[in-house]
């Protein structure tokens, strides 16, 4: 599966030389700046994951990406630029399909399992993807919500998102104080994306029961864990 993202703000890199005005950008191909953008992405996303935003430094990520030492300044002027690139990008490629999967939800007889399943097949969708690295990003979200800059970064471009899918469950959840709604889709969001995000979680079910659940399985596992959560009186 393949998304096309918006392009960043990209800045001149200061190594260009002096003999040239603004040569640089005009001589690297369409393609090669895109992919060097993306391995930068890329490389951020998964040391994120792997260590959180503050132990991941500007040049432990182009390292990672095998880049230029400034090539976080010449494509997104800071570090910060890049992390705010990576959660545009993701925002808009994970609200677009929630939003269509609620959309297909939505036009007939609401349900709970309908409404709690857009969110499950979104995340699980997204694990799969390994051309665009969706499992490496919620690991990456995973780390950003225990970071407080970050969480309010999310919260910024997932916002409209989150809002239009609370709607979603207040029309199939009336019986729910809006308190106890909000908390349960916090939850419910954090048990989709640990439950997408681990590798380690085949495994670990096959050591304890001697089978490992196919995706569509644990789509339909998770989302039966969430429905009774939400079901559940408050």
């Amino acid at each position: 599966m393949t998304y096309l993202f918006e392009s960043s703000v990209r800045l001149q890199s200061p190594f260009v030389a002096p003999t040239r005005t603004r040569p640089i950008r005009r001589t690297v191909s369409g393609s090669a700046t895109a992919a060097t953008s993306d391995r930068l992405i890329r490389a951020a996303e998964e040391l994120i994951g792997e260590r959180g935003i503050g132990n991941v430094s500007v040049r432990d990520i182009t390292s990672r990406a095998r880049a230029n030492t400034a090539a976080i300044n010449y494509y997104f002027g800071t570090k910060e630029g890049l992390i705010h690139a990576i959660v545009e990008r993701r925002a808009q490629q994970i609200g677009s399909r929630r939003t269509e999967l609620l959309d297909l939800a939505l036009a007939s007889e609401p349900t709970v399992r309908g409404v709690v399943r857009v969110l499950v097949t979104a995340s699980a969708e997204l694990a799969d993807d390994h051309l665009e690295g969706g499992r490496v990003f919620l690991r990456c979200r995973q780390a950003m919500r225990a970071d407080p800059d970050a969480a309010m970064l999310l919260e910024k471009y997932f916002g409209p998102y989150t809002r239009r899918f609370l709607d979603a469950l207040e029309q199939v959840t009336p019986q729910l104080p809006p308190m106890a709604r909000a908390v349960r889709f916090a939850m419910a969001r954090d048990v989709v994306d640990a439950s997408f995000a681990n590798d380690m979680l085949p495994a670990w079910l096959a050591r304890r029961v001697g089978a490992q659940p196919s995706p569509d399985e644990l789509a339909d596992m998770v989302t039966d864990f969430l429905v009774a959560a939400f079901e559940a009186p408050a």
